[in-house]
This record gives structure tokens, C-alpha cells and sequence, in this order.
């Protein structure tokens, strides 16, 4: 075997680049942020309307 093909073994294995990874990183932030926005302004909603918590999803049943 020869140093390059092991090297390229290595990074192979070893994950991806810099701006690989901070674009994984980014993306996980933004999506983990979207989240808890997304899930705050449900809460927000529900309290500031009074809405009961069942009735907060986009979906209305209705009962019975």
C-alpha cells in the first residue's frame, strides 16, 4: 500500500472538511432554533388566547 492511498483511507474515515462541517454545524443550529421557535410561539399562542392546549394544533376535531 501505497501513502497516498492510505492517506486517502484516512480522510475517508475521518469525516468531512472544515467548511463541510461547519455547514452540518449551521444547519443543525438553525434547525434545533427553528424548532424551539416554532414550539414558543404555539405556547404563546395558546396562552395568549386562552386556547386550551388540545385546541392549539393546526388541525381541529371537533368533538364528539
Amino acid at each position: 500500500m501505497t501513502k497516498k492511498g492510505s492517506e486517502q483511507r484516512i480522510s475517508s474515515v475521518s469525516g468531512p472538511d472544515g467548511q463541510q462541517r461547519a455547514l452540518i454545524v449551521a444547519s443543525f443550529v438553525s434547525r434545533v432554533g427553528n424548532g424551539l421557535f416554532n414550539t414558543a410561539s404555539v405556547l404563546y399562542s395558546s396562552w395568549s388566547f386562552t386556547c386550551p392546549p388540545r385546541r392549539s394544533g393546526s388541525v381541529s376535531r371537533s368533538p364528539g
